[in-house]
């Protein structure tokens, strides 16, 4: 390392925070976080990494700066914006680059439901299925400014499009909620859209719903997106009882779909834990420069839809090492951590880690290497995913390179074809063009020509015009029927 870089490692904060380590050009080319800045930098500078990777950018390395946090769990989201910032090569990255969405019920007299990707720094997130719980919104990790946004209650982040686009879907199919941007009064009543025939809108646009009714609706989807599921079922029950009681059976059948729906929605999961608590389980597979970590979210004993992250620039890296980075984009992204994260491979900074992910969590969390039993089968199984998923990442990157391949050849072939045809056509003259096809017409004595007998074409027969070889006649003369310009042609002195 760089004799005045080991100089400047000496006056680093004992604070929490992140580094970014830069290059002769300043530009950087790796960030870390810490719990302590110094340490952690000493570290480097005394060559505690073996890996290549780290010597290499140690050897790079001309300078260094550091930017101070209040926790250790403020570097670890400073730490993955930091990184989708730069792209410095010597960091492991996303291959994605994903962000995760939110709900937004927007505050209005009707309000609606929006999908968000990015959020104001000072925005409250509702957790989803925390109960109420708010966490302080970060910034997006695109780093795009976002103003305008308004007030209203934002859940999230939900950690795949799929999941938070079905939230949405059920508040629309069970509740109603309008997805219209009309800005209504309900003095002044409109024509309802097509989601109110299909019974997807309560239509609050025709006027005969007041914001309080209104309210009530959604009321309920806060409760559905706060993961009180069971409070909004009861509710259904008790009115689908109601209206069976007082012979309102088409009311009734109504409440029981919308039923069935929100039990669809809370079942959505693969397979049943064998006991009933909150965990996050992570594996990864790698193969030369890419690796995908799978991660299977288990709440209340159910394994919901799982989620894989794509990596590039792992090449010398340790397997637990990419779950690091795995783990940094998705928790630093506010995801509420789980009580139990199990892991293939204990990691080298457990007792950190426990630490800032108890803080995101306001609770314990617990890093854990399950070596037996139901706990080590459910990293068998993420294993067993993560290495599909790569066999798939590859043969997709195998296809778009073939792909890119056969597109690059059809254009190389294509220019070269144009530049042969325009080469061709400025080396020859039209003079030599009119050469070749009265030689043409010469050679067959069958041969008619359709250019007046001038110029070239008229040398090719002796200096008289073609309608003199024909007796003065013209073509159509020659069988049998007389022009009406044959007359009029003369031949060519």
């Amino acid at each position: 390392m760089d004799p005045a870089l080991e100089a400047r490692i000496k006056h680093a904060p004992h604070e929490p925070g992140a580094y970014i380590f830069k290059d002769e050009a300043g530009k950087p080319i790796y960030v870390g976080k810490a719990g302590d800045l110094r340490d952690r930098l000493v570290q480097h500078a005394r060559g505690d990494n073996p890996a290549g990777w780290a010597e290499v950018m140690h050897d790079r390395a001309r300078d260094v700066d550091w930017i101070i946090t209040r926790s250790e769990t403020e570097a670890l989201i400073l730490e993955a914006n930091l990184i989708k910032e730069h792209k410095p090569p010597y960091n492991i990255r996303l291959s994605d680059d994903k962000s995760y969405p939110y709900l937004k019920i927007t505050e209005e007299p009707f309000p609606r439901l929006l999908v968000i990707r990015d959020l104001p720094r000072d925005a409250q997130v509702h957790i989803p299925g925390g109960r109420g719980k708010t966490r302080r919104g970060f910034h997006d990790p695109k780093r795009h400014e976002v103003y305008g946004v308004g007030r209203g209650l934002i859940f999230g982040p939900y950690p795949t499009a799929a999941v938070m686009w079905k939230m949405r879907e059920i508040a629309s199919q069970v509740f109603g909620l309008r997805h219209c941007r009309k800005t209504l009064d309900p003095s002044k009543p409109i024509r309802p859209c097509l989601n109110y025939h299909i019974k997807r809108c309560v239509g609050p646009c025709q006027g005969q719903m007041t914001p309080e009714e209104y309210g009530q609706v959604v009321a309920q989807v806060v409760m559905l997106l706060e993961g009180r599921t069971e409070e909004v079922r009861r509710q259904f029950d008790e009115r689908m009882n109601q209206a069976a009681a007082a012979l309102d059976f088409e009311r009734a059948a109504a409440y029981r779909d919308k039923i069935k729906a929100l039990d669809s929605a809370s079942q959505d999961q693969l397979v049943n834990a064998a006991e009933e608590r909150d965990q996050d389980v992570l594996a990864v597979a790698m193969e030369e420069d890419f690796a995908v970590v799978e991660l299977f979210p288990v709440r209340a004993g159910r394994m919901l839809a799982p989620e894989h992250f794509s990596f590039s620039h792992v090449r010398g890296r340790l397997p637990v090492e990419v779950i690091e980075a795995a783990m940094t984009v998705h928790y630093s992204q506010h995801v509420t951590p789980p009580r139990q994260i199990l892991l293939p491979e204990p990691l080298p900074e457990v007792g950190q880690w426990e630490q800032v992910l108890g803080e995101l969590r306001e609770g314990k969390v617990e890093l854990l290497v399950p070596r037996r039993g139901e706990k080590r089968k459910l990293v068998g199984l993420a294993e067993k995913n993560a290495r599909v998923n790569l066999i798939q990442l590859q043969e997709e990157r195998g296809r778009k390179r073939q792909e890119n391949l056969a597109a690059s050849t059809t254009s190389r072939k294509s220019s070269a074809w144009k530049s042969a045809r325009s080469a061709s056509s400025a080396t020859t003259s039209p003079t030599s063009r009119a050469r070749k096809r009265s030689a043409r017409w010469s050679s067959s004595p069958t041969a008619c020509p359709t250019r007046s007998a001038t110029g070239a074409s008229a040398s090719a027969w002796g200096g008289t015009s073609w309608t003199a070889a024909w007796g003065r006649t013209s073509r159509t003369a020659a069988w049998g029927r007389t022009s009406r310009t044959a007359q009029s042609r003369t031949t060519t002195p």
